[in-house]
């Protein structure tokens, strides 16, 4: 039986439907829900959790779930950014359910409270005052807190705000450990569509006022759909590596690049930053570097894997480079399939 359950559920505020009709459940998933700003997925959590009533439809909490098991670490506002408190009072307050109305915390709670401050490196600011931390510092700080509810779901608006890289990986990988070790479930907005990728188990996409997409990531994120639910028209969407790539240099290719596995993409980039515009070949439709090169090269002469290479792929490799102004040639493995590139090599230079 799912954890949680939304039947043809709507939502909104002041009257106003942002989302209508959704149906979903989870159950001991990773859940990421992704989409524009202002699409309604903060509100979405809150419907979630019951701070705020749907419209029409209903959500159920089922396998014994209740209410007090579901932790939330929501965005803040500035006058929670300003809480007059110390880092251990604020991570304590999340063992406020298990204390009920004993007026002080025991000594496993305490335990439980200095164990999540560890996880989070935050040991060293206890006794500081919360709103003297940075954005980072203070997410962490929250993030801590909802470990010490010892939740059976965990829902996080946009957890990663604030954080640099180093506390951005390590909060999802303590994050991954709670899914994969605990089976939390864990629902979470996020506007980096690469770590959404690579993350979760299933994948919602807001877009207009429904529900666009849901699935497995390898489902939703194709180069068509993320580039109709951001609306990019300049620029794309690269599945593969989960990231966004500025559109292709147009023209007349000026360099010719003959690489593989991976020892063109810093190339590609490079050329791209100096706007100069490039072919690439000849690359094998499973190779790396012909993932990123038919995004940002003019022209791609390709060949088919596992087979050798064509007179009539040479050939068009060698029209096209000897237009170009420059060769570039990279550390290519030869083997008996592309040993042509050898040749190709041999007339560049």
């Amino acid at each position: 039986m799912a954890q949680l359950t939304c039947e043809n559920v709507s939502l909104g505020y002041d009257n106003k439907t942002i989302l209508s009709n959704l149906s979903f459940s989870v159950n001991r998933d990773y859940l990421c829900i992704v989409g524009e700003n202002g699409s309604g997925k903060s509100t979405l959590m809150r419907t979630m959790l019951g701070l705020q009533k749907p419209m029409s439809g209903e959500i159920s909490l089922g396998d014994g779930l209740k209410k007090g098991e579901i932790g939330y670490l929501p965005q803040q506002t500035d006058v929670q950014k300003n809480f007059p408190a110390s880092v251990k009072e604020i991570v304590l307050s999340g063992c406020q359910a298990r204390a009920g109305l004993r007026p002080f915390y025991n000594n496993q709670e305490k335990e439980m409270a200095a164990n999540a401050m560890k996880k989070m490196r935050i040991e060293e600011f206890s006794k500081r005052c919360y709103r003297e931390l940075s954005g980072g510092q203070q997410q962490r700080v929250l993030l801590a807190r909802a470990i010490c509810q010892e939740p059976e779901i965990i829902v996080l608006d946009e957890p990663t705000s604030f954080l640099d890289v180093r506390y951005k990986l390590e909060l999802l990988a303590i994050l991954e450990r709670m899914a994969r070790k605990k089976h939390i479930t864990v629902i979470m907005s996020l506007h980096e569509i690469d770590l959404a990728q690579k993350v979760s188990d299933k994948i919602i996409c807001v877009k207009g006022d429904t529900i666009a997409h849901y699935g497995k990531p390898e489902e939703v994120f194709k180069e068509d759909t993320i580039r109709s639910l951001y609306e990019i028209d300049n620029g794309s969407f690269d599945p593969v590596f989960g990231s966004i790539e500025l559109p292709k240099i147009e023209g007349e290719p000026e360099v010719f690049v003959i690489s593989s596995g991976g020892s063109g993409i810093p190339i590609y980039r490079q050329l791209q930053k100096e706007h100069i515009p490039f072919a690439a070949g000849i690359l094998y439709k499973n190779d790396i570097d012909y993932q990123l090169a038919r995004l940002l090269a003019v022209e791609v002469i390709t060949e088919e894997p596992f087979r050798q290479i064509s007179d009539e792929t040479f050939a068009r490799a060698v029209e096209v480079m000897k237009k170009c102004k420059r060769v570039i040639v990279t550390d290519v493995p030869v083997g008996e399939c592309n040993k042509r590139i050898e040749e190709l090599i041999k007339l560049a230079k």
